[in-house]
């Protein structure tokens, strides 16, 4: 593993493609530059940011893109599976919510794809904010979808709604849950 990660490092640093990433903003004479805010593979020349690297750009994409879109069509594939053998083996549990987990991962991933692949020379702040929102409702995402179990939900009625109506709701999602231990 450490050999593979020594190796990938490498070729950026031979073609010089390290450097400062960040918001790429106008100047006075509108041209795109660099306001460098973290240290990645850069996907445009320093000299001239206007001009996309496309050396950056597939450094980016061999050692970052391209695992992670196999990474999320596997668990896409590992996913699909698991719901069909629950689906078969299991039909009184209710794996729907699995589908969705690789979802959120492709649609998190999806816009900085775009954005490096085809990303504008005129690239304004507008985009590099999508940029890093897509990116950071993974976690956020990932945790509706985890969290929004019918138990979780129930909680949630119990604690911000009355309590008169929660407490028939809490009484059959928690016996629901409860069974479902029961036959394990």
């Amino acid at each position: 593993m450490w050999s593979l990660s020594c190796l990938f490092s490498i070729g950026p640093f031979l073609t010089d493609n390290y450097g400062p990433v960040g918001l790429r903003l106008l100047n006075e004479a509108n041209r795109v530059y660099d306001k460098g805010n973290s240290c990645w593979i850069r996907v445009r020349f320093p000299d001239d940011p206007t001009v996309r690297d496309s050396a950056g750009i597939a450094w980016r994409y061999v050692q970052f893109y391209i695992p992670l879109w196999i990474i999320i069509l596997y668990n896409l594939y590992v996913y699909i599976r698991v719901i069909n053998f629950l689906r078969t083996n299991m039909p009184d549990l209710n794996s729907e919510r699995l589908k969705y987990y690789p979802l959120v991962m492709a649609a998190s991933w999806l816009v900085p794809s775009l954005l490096v692949a085809f990303g504008s020379d005129k690239q304004l702040k507008v985009f590099d904010y999508m940029d890093r929102i897509s990116i950071g409702t993974f976690g956020f995402l990932n945790a509706v979808v985890y969290g929004f179990t019918p138990v979780v939900r129930a909680e949630l009625r119990r604690k911000f709604c009355t309590a008169r109506i929660v407490d028939a709701e809490m009484d059959t999602e928690v016996s629901n849950f409860s069974r479902l231990d029961d036959n394990e």
